[in-house]
């Protein structure tokens, strides 16, 4: 009796097992819902192309003429005409770089003849060679002319630099003071003097005794 019990059970768990029916209906669904998104993109991504063969027009944000130059001023490494090849650019030399060859430059032209201003006769020469000519001859000496207006130039620069925000009206008055007197006489003239209106008496007796 008791056996038959428990094959009733037994009979009754295994027929509360889950149905997979759902479940594959679900899977299903899912599939064929991933399915026609794959072909909806893959449509529109033939479309996109068709459209690109149809206007093979070139970007708006393409260059036409090679890579774009930026406008002065520019940082140092930024993009730079290439002298060398003209229509093309180059990275420009970056602040160590830059300084690297300015000095090289600089050396180069300390150590060497060239003309600074070939009309006027004005060159450069090595700095060594320089100082061997100062000590043969010594320094130029400078003109009172020049001499006179460095000191004028540092007179005026002490008072500036000594002054209150009236030092602009100073320095007028000061000039003003130190201008030379211009001559207080009218230059005479070397043409006959004219009777003037009141003649002394002396003149009047003399006009009377031809009379």
């Amino acid at each position: 009796m008791s056996d038959h019990k428990h094959d009733n059970n037994h009979g009754q768990v295994e027929g509360a097992g889950l149905n997979p029916k759902p479940i594959l209906v679900f899977l299903a669904v899912l599939g064929a819902a991933t399915a026609l998104v794959y072909l909806i993109i893959l449509g529109v991504e033939i479309g996109f192309k068709k459209l690109d063969e149809m206007n093979p027009q070139q970007p708006a944000t393409a260059l036409e003429t090679g890579p774009k130059v930026p406008p002065e001023p520019r940082l140092q490494g930024a993009p730079e005409p290439n002298p060398d090849k003209p229509g093309e650019t180059r990275a420009s030399l970056l602040p160590l770089e830059d300084m690297a060859v300015y000095n090289e430059k600089v050396k180069k032209q300390v150590a060497a003849y060239g003309w600074v201003d070939q009309p006027g006769g004005v060159a450069h020469i090595p700095i060594e060679r320089a100082k061997e000519i100062i000590a043969e001859k010594g320094l130029p000496k400078l003109s009172d002319t020049l001499v006179n207006e460095i000191k004028a130039a540092e007179a005026a620069r002490k008072l500036v630099m000594n002054s209150s925000s009236s030092g602009g009206r100073a320095i007028k008055t000061q000039k003003q003071v130190t201008a030379p007197a211009q001559p207080a006489t009218p230059p005479q003239s070397n043409a006959p003097a004219t009777a003037q209106p009141n003649q002394p008496a002396a003149a009047k007796a003399a006009a009377g005794g031809k009379k």
